[in-house]
């Protein structure tokens, strides 16, 4: 596993600045897992899963991060300096088509694996967008950290925590639990040593 591809990752910074955790939103980890599989879930072979968005107009535009795909592979973007794409038809691109582009033209290896995967989307199954966050205005000018899950049949963004200006502590207790596998993860693939060249 290549771990230079997480050390740049800016989730653990997110993360860790006062978020809550599925211990402390009084999640049972395990009664979320059991009704989730209760349903039937296809995982798509291909489709994005998480993006970590880093967003800022205060001094400049800002528009920047990472995202996760259901095979485990982790992709940068940076539209600091093109917020606006124009397709071939003429139409603006959406932010999420700008994410498919990249990973249909990125090759990269899987960082995570297909149990994180699996875990992910069973609990992003419980998201919607009406989803209620606790608000509380925290910094100034620090634009939005913000992660999200990807519903690919709708196309949809779901928001699971955001620090920032304003930071967002999710009430719904599955998307405490996705921010914190992800950095549980993550914080687990930083303590292994490195792979010799």
């Amino acid at each position: 596993m290549n771990l230079s591809k997480i050390m740049w990752l800016p989730i653990i910074i997110v993360l860790s600045c006062g978020f809550l955790t599925g211990k402390e939103a009084g999640l049972d980890l395990w009664t979320l897992e059991d009704k989730a599989e209760d349903a039937e879930m296809e995982i798509p072979e291909r489709e994005i899963l998480l993006v970590e968005r880093r967003f800022n107009r205060a001094w400049g535009y800002q528009d920047c991060g990472y995202f996760i795909d259901t095979q485990g592979c982790v992709y940068s973007f940076d539209f600091s300096s093109s917020p606006i794409c124009v397709l071939e038809d003429g139409r603006t691109a959406t932010f999420q088509e700008r994410l498919q582009e990249i990973m249909r033209t990125t090759e990269e290896e899987p960082v995570f694996d297909e149990e994180f995967v699996r875990q992910i989307s069973l609990l992003g199954a419980n998201l919607s967008a009406e989803d209620e966050f606790a608000e509380k205005h925290a910094r100034c000018d620090y634009g939005q950290d913000t992660l999200y899950f990807y519903r690919a049949e709708t196309q949809e963004l779901l928001k699971c925590k955001s620090i920032g200006d304003i930071d967002y502590t999710p009430k719904n207790p599955s998307a405490a639990k996705i921010a914190e596998l992800l950095e549980d993860y993550i914080n687990n693939l930083r303590r292994q040593p490195p792979e010799l060249e």
